[in-house]
């Protein structure tokens, strides 16, 4: 019971005494450093990430620093292969007309720095299209398409050109008549690979005189492109079909 009355004693005057449970003011002290601050030159990106283009086209890409597009002073440009084409510093890939077909890659480096970089795929690949391919025969007068076998007179024979075979050094386009008695070249233009991919080639049409002087006998017969080139190219076009009645 003493202990009883000194504890009451205790309460009554008022003094509680706590050990080991002091805490510090919410006010005192510093916070322990957080973590640094998102840098969002670390989210650089190409837009779009891979692309394919045909010989000769344009291929825009456009870099971003996180979701904000950047600037054509913030990125250096590049191209792995430059024999696949070029970039502008616009961030334009343009591909070479000529090419034969692959894959590389552009790469956005931040001017900044350096080691922040991005890339992006490319393929440049020519289509499964005809090398060459006479497209129209017509009427030089009046560009209407005609039956060879029934005209005389001044024609005009459109002849396009693969993009695979625009960088094979072609010198000159031929039109071959083939026949029962054999080919005969009935027209010959130099040519070189310009801005377009076709030819016009005009010349004075008579089944009766042609052949060097010589008239076509009677038959069925065709004609056909023929592109020579300074390295042995010979690329021969469709046939189109001829039947002389004379």
């Amino acid at each position: 019971m003493l202990i009883n009355r000194q504890f009451l004693a205790l309460i009554g005057i008022g003094t509680v005494v706590l050990v080991g449970c002091t805490s510090p003011s919410p006010t005192s002290g510093t916070l322990p450093p957080g973590p640094p601050p998102i840098d969002p030159v670390q989210a650089l990106s190409l837009q779009p990430a891979s692309a394919a283009a045909l010989p000769n086209q344009t291929i825009q890409f456009q870099a971003y620093l996180g979701d904000q597009p950047a600037s054509p002073d913030q990125i250096v440009w590049r191209v792995a292969d430059t024999s696949f084409g070029r970039i502008a510093q616009s961030g334009q890939f343009t591909a070479v007309r000529c090419y034969q077909g692959g894959t590389t890659f552009v790469q956005a480096t931040l001017a900044r720095d350096t080691a922040k970089h991005a890339s992006a795929g490319i393929m440049v690949f020519v289509p499964g299209t005809a090398l060459v391919q006479i497209q129209a025969i017509n009427r030089a007068t009046d560009h209407q398409p005609v039956d060879l076998g029934r005209v005389a007179g001044s024609i005009e024979v459109i002849v396009n050109i693969g993009p695979a075979v625009l960088c094979t050094e072609t010198t000159s386009i031929q039109l071959v008549v083939s026949g029962p008695f054999g080919d005969a070249v009935v027209a010959e233009q130099n040519w070189a690979p310009g801005l377009t991919e076709s030819a016009v080639i005009t010349l004075l049409w008579d089944t009766t005189l042609a052949s060097n002087g010589a008239a076509f006998p009677n038959g069925d017969y065709s004609i056909v492109a023929i592109i020579h080139g300074t390295r042995q190219v010979r690329e021969e076009s469709n046939r189109i079909p001829l039947r002389v009645a004379n």
